[in-house]
């Protein structure tokens, strides 16, 4: 066989071959194409997976940010985030966050995060500039609550397209969005701990922040007196920390600015009656039953002659744990007697008279207290109440009433917190004259033509309080000796024994002419030096008899003697006086 002739079947393995390659290499191009298109499917997911992943936390941290700069910018106890920015790209009804602002304000897609930003808060005060209209207290809008949004930040996605409009924002998103919502509750719980801190107010300032919009066991720190308060939702009232079980206040006791709120102190005695006259009860209070001195009379000023027209009696009583105030507590029962007549203006039953006209002007203030009404047939009872700034019995006008109102009682002896807030003016010091006071009247009778007056009733008070702010708090209670000498310097008893001492010498008898003298200290100065009453208790033998002669008042002391004489065997006279020293208001 010639060598260079290669065999027919060598000739067609060969051309298989080359086939077989040629296959090959088309199959490694194809699955090579394959396998790229893959990878690059791949790559491009988990680039769009980390975009996302990224945009999603630069709304976050927006979201983060933008929580620790919200602030009150109008003063209502509610927190708004910083104003929108406006944009030509940017959300429905929303823009974007501020330059002024720290956070993150690019997605990781390169678009700016669209940023919605509501003004949520009672009443004309929930719209704001470059701001939406936020939830508010009234029926027309989204009620006012710890879920209410205070911003949101979305974010476009991929498509660089916001579909989600800053109203879908509040409740959810649209198309590829990414939408961080942030409502009140997350604001004030800032890095989302378990205890909630609100921002810093003053003791008086906290009073004009909303309940609605407060979390129940909510702390802030009062600047003015460095003590941290919480929020108690269930009774709408702010709770001194560290006050222990029983809820007593560790406040400096002055929040109160009535005397005996609680009707601890009764100095007079724990009943009497007032028969168609003016009493004081227990400290501080006075039972009225007058027309012409309760502000409301023909002439529209108080301070007339007086003319009570109802007798009454009133007595200390009881308030048990449950019923409403909170225990432990003392209340005053007055009981309507008689009725003489039916005055056409407001008769006024129960009053305390705050030292000063001046006394709280210019400032918001809120007065709350409990009470019940009995001993009707009818199964209501109106009474009203007002704050009177009281200029004086020579002023014209004698006064001004403020934040004049009523309220009905469901006859019975379930009890119920009335409260109301008002803006004392500010009073003109030329007006005042002697005696000037901020009366606090919690308990009138409207008119007869309104609400017919009933001959006999009873009404029982107990924890008044009137305070700086716009809402009812906790009552405030003071240690029972603070109370004992606020009462005091408008009312204070006490005895005296003389110190008799040689005077002059007769000559009928061979007895001595004696002079005695007793002076009292008052325990607390008075509010004017006023003439005290002196009642002889006791003399020793027959020296001394009489009564004592009051001289060298002051509003700190005063002095009294008498004439007497040595008994035959020379000892001293002595005697002992009890005394009153009354400087309440009687006008």
């Amino acid at each position: 066989m010639n060598p260079h002739i290669v065999p027919l079947f060598h000739r067609r393995e060969r051309g298989s071959i080359v086939a077989i390659v040629v296959l090959s290499l088309a199959a490694l191009g194809l699955l090579g194409g394959l396998a790229f298109r893959a990878f690059d499917q791949i790559t491009r997911s988990g680039q769009r997976l980390g975009l996302r992943a990224a945009s999603d936390s630069a709304v976050e941290q927006a979201a983060r940010s933008l929580a620790v700069e919200a602030s009150d910018v109008d003063g209502d106890g509610i927190v708004e985030a910083p104003a929108m920015l406006a944009g030509a790209v940017a959300p429905a009804g929303g823009g974007k966050i501020p330059l002024s602002s720290g956070a993150p304000k690019v997605d990781a897609f390169g678009t700016a995060l669209g940023y919605c930003s509501w003004d949520n808060g009672p009443a004309g005060k929930n719209t704001s500039s470059n701001r939406l209209t936020g939830d508010s207290d009234t029926s027309t809008a989204p009620l006012l609550s710890m879920n209410s949004v205070v911003f949101a930040v979305i974010s476009a996605g991929r498509n660089r397209i916001f579909d989600t409009s800053c109203a879908q924002a509040r409740t959810g998103s649209a198309g590829d969005d990414v939408v961080v919502r942030v409502t009140a509750a997350e604001v004030v719980n800032g890095n989302g701990g378990s205890v909630f801190f609100g921002a810093p107010t003053s003791a008086s300032g906290k009073g004009t922040l909303d309940g609605k919009a407060l979390v129940d066991g909510e702390i802030r720190l009062e600047t003015d007196t460095n003590a941290l308060v919480r929020w108690d939702s269930t009774t709408g009232t702010w709770v001194a920390m560290g006050g222990g079980s029983t809820g007593t206040s560790t406040s400096s006791g002055m929040r109160n600015t009535l005397i005996n709120g609680n009707f601890d102190i009764w100095q007079r005695g724990v009943s009497g009656n007032c028969n168609y006259s003016q009493c004081y009860t227990a400290d501080r209070w006075l039972v009225n039953g007058s027309a012409s001195a309760s502000g409301a009379a023909s002439t529209g000023n108080a301070g007339t002659a007086f003319a009570s027209v109802a007798a009454h009696s009133w007595a200390q009583s009881s308030v048990m744990p449950g019923e409403g105030p909170s225990a432990p507590a003392t209340a005053l029962t007055v009981t309507r007697t008689a009725l003489a007549s039916d005055p056409a203006a407001k008769l006024e039953v129960l009053t305390q008279r705050i030292e000063d006209a001046r006394t709280l002007a210019g400032r918001s203030v809120t007065a709350s207290f409990w009470i019940k009404a009995e001993g009707v047939s009818a199964t209501t009872k109106k009474f009203c109440y007002d704050l009177y700034q009281y200029y004086g019995a020579t002023s014209s006008p004698r006064g001004l009433s403020v934040g004049a109102n009523c309220y009905d009682l469901t006859v019975g002896p379930k009890w119920k917190q009335v409260s109301f807030s008002v803006a004392l003016p500010i009073v003109d010091e030329s007006k005042l004259t002697t005696d000037n006071a901020l009366w606090f009247r919690p308990v009138m009778e409207p008119p007869g033509s309104t609400a017919p007056r009933d001959n006999s009733f009873r009404v029982t008070i107990a924890q008044a309080q009137l305070e700086v702010g716009a809402l009812a708090t906790v009552f405030d209670r003071r240690p029972l000796a603070m109370e004992l000498t606020l009462a005091q310097r408008f009312y204070e008893t006490g005895t005296m024994m003389s110190h008799a001492r040689g005077f002059s010498t007769l000559p009928c008898c061979l007895q001595r002419q004696t002079l005695n003298f007793a002076v009292a200290y008052y325990k607390v100065p008075k509010r004017v030096a006023v003439t005290p009453t002196v009642t002889p208790i006791s003399n020793s033998g027959f020296c001394a008899s009489g009564t004592s002669t009051v001289q060298s008042i002051s509003d700190a002391s005063f002095r009294t003697w008498r004439y007497g004489e040595m008994s035959w065997n020379g000892s001293r006279c002595n005697w002992t006086d009890s005394w009153v020293a009354d400087a309440e208001y009687w006008q």
